[in-house]
């Protein structure tokens, strides 16, 4: 629960109700910089997942072998690209 900070005086205009800073500039950059964070955490979570399962899948599937057929076989296409 996010409590409300105490003594800043009321915005014009609108009802937002500030929580970390009494000056809105402030504010809006420490829930922009908050939010961002929150993104690039995400990202590096998803990445990290994806190469867990891909990890597991590829064990699953017939261990080493394929993994080096699947690397064996994208390498060889791009390489055809050039």
């Amino acid at each position: 629960m996010t409590t409300v900070r105490e003594g800043c005086p009321a915005f014009v205009g609108n009802a937002y109700k500030p929580i970390y800073s009494c000056n809105m500039a402030h504010e809006a950059a420490y829930l922009g910089t908050i939010s961002f964070l929150l993104t690039i955490v995400n990202i590096i979570l998803i990445i990290v997942t994806a190469m867990f399962f891909l990890k597991v899948s590829i064990c699953s599937l017939c261990g080493y072998a394929l993994y080096v057929i699947i690397w064996l076989v994208a390498f060889s296409f791009c390489k055809s690209l050039v």
